[in-house]
């Protein structure tokens, strides 16, 4: 198996229909994973779940079929894709982080047509409560959990998320 390498890009892109736009990103020399940049705390924890995600399938240690679903699984520290997917890509504009895989990974503009490529905050520059409130919902993180290691840590609580199901898959 030749290397892999991979690319994140952060920005927005506008989604009619998920199926067709699905279809529409397939290619032999590379693979795109879309990522609801809600759902991610810092790109930090993003990146530890990519390479996580591309060891395991070097080694063949997967549970999908696909690298990009790998990587979201990974991201979202579940064994069941169809968690996974509600951190993927979705009807609609969305702020989103594009993570593209390959052993030489083309520039996003070249393969994800609409896609605006756009610096934007991490969560603790852009901080909400409706935001807060999807992160500790989908990572079941209590209240009791976020109280005793504190908010600032929360990046940590889900990176120690994806660290042990890597370990447990």
């Amino acid at each position: 198996m030749g290397s892999i390498n991979y690319r994140i890009y952060r920005g927005f892109i506008e989604v009619k229909d998920v199926e067709e736009f699905l279809e529409s990103i397939k290619r032999e020399d590379c693979e795109i994973c879309i990522v609801d940049a809600d759902f991610v705390t810092d790109i930090d924890n993003l990146e530890f779940a990519v390479q996580k995600a591309i060891k395991s399938w070097r080694e063949g240690k997967t549970i999908s079929k696909s690298l990009s679903m790998e990587i979201l699984l990974h991201i979202a520290a579940t064994r069941q894709i169809k968690d996974a997917l509600k951190l993927g890509i979705k009807r609609g504009k969305m702020r989103v982080y594009a993570v593209v895989t390959g052993s030489e990974p083309p520039e996003i503009n070249e393969i994800l047509p609409g896609f605006v490529q756009q610096e934007f905050k991490d969560f603790e520059d852009d901080f909400s409560e409706e935001r807060l409130k999807k992160i500790l919902d989908f990572y079941d993180i209590g209240e009791e959990e976020l109280r005793i290691t504190g908010i600032e840590k929360l990046s940590l609580i889900i990176r120690e998320r994806i660290a042990l199901f890597d370990i447990e898959k």
